[in-house]
């Protein structure tokens, strides 16, 4: 094993120049989120379609994304992988389970954690997000504990 993690390692310096600066509707969102416990989508009032996450433009008729909607945080997953290492190279005694959601009546998808048994895993499973409690939630996307089977 520990010839697996010696082989695994990158010594790696590495200088990036990159930001990454929340637009006003994502801060909006992400203030939802850790006050209510509730999801905000982009909204294109000339397509009538959401997007979460929330972009700068519609990808439909590309006019600026200026309003945003409540959306359920109940969706659809798309597809998902098991990590068996952790960011150290260490074997986990128990996978975690990685998901690429859509949340249901939007357009977009993004990766969360999942409390679902190994056993339920399919494409296609319908989820819901469980938050952390209000005192333990940053304002951000991790605000969303993980997601489990929905019902």
């Amino acid at each position: 094993m520990e010839a697996i993690k010696e082989k695994l390692k990158i010594k790696q310096e590495l200088i990036l120049n990159y930001s990454h600066v929340n637009s006003d509707l994502e801060e909006k969102n992400f203030i939802e989120l850790k006050e209510n416990g509730e999801l905000l989508a982009g909204f294109c009032f000339n397509c009538k379609k959401l997007f979460f996450p929330i972009l700068l433009n519609c990808v439909f008729c590309g006019i600026p994304i200026k309003e945003l909607k409540k959306v359920e945080s109940s969706g659809v997953l798309q597809s998902y992988t098991l990590l068996y290492l952790n960011k150290f190279a260490e074997r986990l005694i128990e996978p975690l389970v990685l998901g690429l959601i859509k949340l249901k009546g939007t357009y977009g998808t993004f990766y969360h954690y999942l409390n679902i048994p190994l056993d339920f895993l399919k494409i296609n499973l319908e989820i819901k997000a469980v938050f952390k409690e209000k005192e333990k939630r940053k304002g951000d996307i991790t605000d969303i504990k993980y997601f489990i089977l929905e019902g």
